[in-house]
This record gives structure tokens, C-alpha cells and sequence, in this order.
């Protein structure tokens, strides 16, 4: 039997090629699920703690930059002292929500 099998193998081009290729066809709930999964490893790494610190430490260094500008603006009449008394205070809510301690219950 072996013997008919190889001598029948020279002659078939299939080798073994479209069983291969047709039968571990991906499904799309295993697509979906790769996709999930590196929507969750994305997530997980975007809220780990240092990448958190990170962003919190850029945005209230972004913040206090901006209020520089802010009063540059106010100073030079390009801005007026409702608008920027509004931004102000936009961006003191941005650094009391970086710069608050945590709440341990």
C-alpha cells in the first residue's frame, strides 16, 4: 500500500497542498477574537501605571505652558479676560485632575 501511494505521489500534484490550504481555513469568530484580544493588550498597556504618570505629567506640563500663553495673549489684547479667565479654568480642571491624590477606600 505504501508502495502504491509514493509511486501514485510522483504523478499527483496535489502533495498534500489543497488539504492543507482548505482545510485550516480561519473562521471569523477567530478573527474577531484576535482582534479583541489586541484591542485588550492596547488597553491594558495604555493603563498601565508609568504610561498613566507619563501622560499625567506631560498634560500638566502641557497645562502650565498653556497658561503662559494665556496670560501672553490677555496682555497683548489678542484675547479677551472672559475667554481667558474660561480657558484658565479649563486647564486648572486639567491639573487638579492630574495632581490629586488618589482616594483610598
Amino acid at each position: 500500500m505504501n508502495k502504491y501511494f509514493d509511486k501514485n505521489d510522483m504523478f499527483n500534484s496535489n502533495n498534500r497542498i489543497y488539504e492543507g490550504y482548505f482545510k485550516d481555513t480561519t473562521n471569523t469568530k477567530n478573527s474577531w477574537k484576535k482582534v479583541s484580544d489586541f484591542l485588550f493588550m492596547i488597553l491594558r498597556f495604555l493603563s498601565g501605571q508609568a504610561v498613566v504618570r507619563t501622560v499625567k505629567a506631560v498634560a500638566v506640563a502641557l497645562s502650565l505652558i498653556g497658561f503662559l500663553g494665556i496670560i501672553g495673549a490677555m496682555e497683548n489684547g489678542n484675547l479677551g479676560l472672559g475667554t481667558g479667565l474660561l480657558i484658565g479654568a479649563l486647564l486648572l480642571a486639567i491639573e487638579y485632575l492630574c495632581l490629586r491624590g488618589r482616594h483610598r477606600a
